[in-house]
C-alpha cells in the first residue's frame, strides 16, 4: 500500500485488488456485491451458481491463482450472475457465509427496514420550502 511502499494502488471500481471474486456483478435487472474472502467462500460460491467446474479447475484453486486469471473467471461469473434478478440471488446467497448485498437504488435505501427503525429520515421546516425530508445523523450518542 502506499503508506508503506509509496506506490500509487491501481483504480478496480468495485473490485477488490487482491481477492477475486470481490465487486459488484449486473444481474437480470440490478447488481449485487458477492465477496469471496478465502478459498472455501469461493467453493461455496461456485456451489451457489451452480459453477462446480471451477472448484476443480486448476486455474482458480486459490486465491492468488484466482487473481491471476481474473478477467477469464469474471467472466464466467458475470455471465451467471446475469442469469436471474437480484433477489433469486440475494435468497440463494442467504446464510451461506459469503459477504453479499444487494447494490440499492436511493428509493430503496430510505425504505429499507434499519434506515425507517433508525429514524435516518428527519422532516425539518425550511424557511421557503416548507417541510423537507433530510437524512438524519447516523451515529447517535446516548
Amino acid at each position: 500500500n502506499y503508506l508503506n511502499g509509496k506506490k500509487e494502488a491501481k483504480r478496480w471500481g468495485t473490485a477488490h485488488g487482491s481477492i477475486v471474486p470481490y465487486q459488484a456483478f449486473k444481474t437480470k435487472d440490478s447488481y449485487i456485491v458477492v465477496g469471496a474472502g478465502n478459498d472455501h467462500q469461493f467453493v461455496t460460491v461456485c456451489k451457489i451458481l451452480n459453477l462446480h467446474s471451477l472448484t476443480k479447475d486448476e486455474k482458480y484453486k486459490t486465491n492468488k491463482l484466482r487473481v491471476q486469471h481474473r478477467r477469464e473467471l469474471l467472466g464466467i461469473l458475470s455471465a451467471r450472475f446475469s442469469e436471474k434478478m437480484t433477489t433469486e440471488w440475494l435468497e440463494l446467497f442467504q446464510d451461506s457465509g459469503v459477504p453479499y448485498g444487494p447494490i440499492n437504488s436511493i428509493q430503496q435505501v430510505f425504505s429499507e427496514p434499519q434506515v425507517l427503525h433508525n429514524g435516518l429520515v428527519l422532516e425539518m421546516d425550511h424557511p421557503c420550502a416548507g417541510k423537507i425530508a433530510v437524512p438524519g445523523p447516523a451515529v447517535r450518542y446516548s
